[in-house]
């Protein structure tokens, strides 16, 4: 499930804060690819799941979209944020994605600090 939420912040604007959150320490995640209003981030890793006596690795990819809002096109968008997370035995074993491994709560973690960064900005509204 995505995460997402409306902020009365015109979506050109709301688009660029995310980049800077995104792509600012502490997450510092490369921008992979940014097109029509949507982005696609590097991997962050996370300690993973014990499986067989030993603690797995994570990765997730996060797809953030910012879009009108359809009474306010103007002067609201709305971000969805959909995690990929990735997972592997150990170093030096292949990534790979699994059909029941979901994160939700990497994604709304992300949205609240894309929310803290917009609720520092001057006029800000959500």
């Amino acid at each position: 499930q995505d995460a997402s939420q409306a902020f009365h912040v015109q979506q050109k604007q709301l688009l660029e804060i995310v980049k800077h959150v995104v792509s600012s320490p502490p997450l510092s995640l490369p921008i992979l690819e940014a097109k029509d209003g949507s982005i696609l981030t590097g991997f962050q890793e996370f300690p993973g799941d014990w499986h067989i006596a030993r603690r797995w690795h994570e990765r997730t990819q996060y797809r953030i979209t910012v879009h009108p809002d359809w009474n306010d096109p103007t002067g609201t968008g709305t971000i969805s944020i959909r995690e990929l997370t990735e997972q592997r035995p150990s170093d030096g074993m292949k990534w790979k994605p699994s059909a029941d491994l979901h994160r939700p709560e990497r994604a709304k973690d992300l949205l609240k600090k894309i929310d803290a960064q917009i609720q520092n900005q001057p006029s800000a509204e959500h």
